[in-house]
């Protein structure tokens, strides 16, 4: 597997979470359909490796999961195109209009004739749960798209209350501390190359800063004046690049070292899954620490 590039947390109340042998039943009855030649677009659960037809891959206390979609690649502007063919043959043909219902009808049949020919492309969402912690890491920081993967997780699981983790202190506020005194970062944490700050009274107002100091007096002497910051590069323990945004989401997740897992053995891509799964548990602690504590309805 290769490392999220992008990730959100969620906490779950472990004792709520049903076991692994349900989400597997669960997830395999919600399972992605086939694409048929006249179906536009297809979304379910599906196997997160190759090597294994289980929906739910564990790796110690990491479970994973993978939400994908099918969806045929057909332009409306080819659609409308053909159809707009073929309505002038016919009328030059028959000589008369064809009506409204006569059109629609028409461009569905030409919808038919096409979508078996257009390219299907594929999506998927992936997500790791640790078991012990009730972390759900998702591998999306768009708010759309992870509300995606947890309303099917909720289809197929029926209740499940997953919430995007909330702490005492904010991020911004987080993030503006440490850009301003850096001595407050907690020990393994580094501040990079990237930041970006919003003004207050107008948070369309966003300036930001890349490969350079951003600690230089010139960038220091905005955030101080009207500015706050709403997404900041740090380092972990010499090991993990991020952007860390405003609603705890992280961003260009990167390891320093180029680390790679070979999807062909499944013992190395298990291996990588439960160790990445411990550095993204081990690095989020460190933040939600940081930012005084999950608040207590998380719990």
């Amino acid at each position: 597997m290769k490392a999220f590039s992008q990730l959100s947390l969620f906490h779950i109340n472990p004792s709520l979470v049903p076991s692994i042998n349900i989400w597997e039943t669960s997830l395999q009855k919600h399972a992605i359909p086939l694409l048929l030649d006249l179906s536009i677009a297809e979304q379910g659960f599906a196997p997160p490796y190759d090597f294994s037809d289980q929906m739910v891959i564990t790796a110690q206390n990491s479970w994973k999961i993978q939400l994908r979609k099918e969806k045929r690649l057909l332009p409306a502007s080819v659609l409308r195109q053909e159809s707009e063919r073929k309505i002038k043959e016919i009328e030059e043909k028959e000589h008369r209009q064809l009506s409204i219902k006569d059109k629609k009808a028409l461009k569905q049949r030409v919808l038919d004739e096409l979508l078996p020919r257009a390219f299907s492309q594929t999506s998927t969402i992936e997500a790791i749960y640790i078991s012990d912690k009730g972390f759900l890491l998702v591998n999306q920081a768009q708010a759309n798209k992870r509300e995606e993967l947890l309303s099917y997780l909720r289809q197929a699981l029926g209740s499940f209350e997953a919430a995007l983790i909330s702490c005492d202190k904010a991020a911004t506020d987080l993030m503006s501390q440490w850009l301003l005194d850096d001595g407050s970062l907690p020990s393994d944490l580094v501040i990079g190359n990237y930041c970006e700050l919003k003004n207050i009274a107008n948070i369309k107002s966003v300036s930001r800063f890349v490969n350079q100091d951003i600690q230089s007096k010139e960038v220091v002497g905005i955030l101080k004046k009207d500015h706050f910051v709403s997404q900041l590069a740090l380092i972990w323990q010499d090991k993990l690049r991020f952007i860390l945004c405003e609603d705890f989401s992280l961003k260009s997740i990167q390891y320093v070292e180029k680390q790679q897992a070979i999807e062909i053995d499944p013992n190395d891509a298990l291996t990588f899954q439960w160790l990445f799964a411990q550095d993204l548990t081990s690095l989020y602690e460190i933040l939600i620490k940081a930012a005084g504590g999950l608040k207590r309805d998380e719990y």
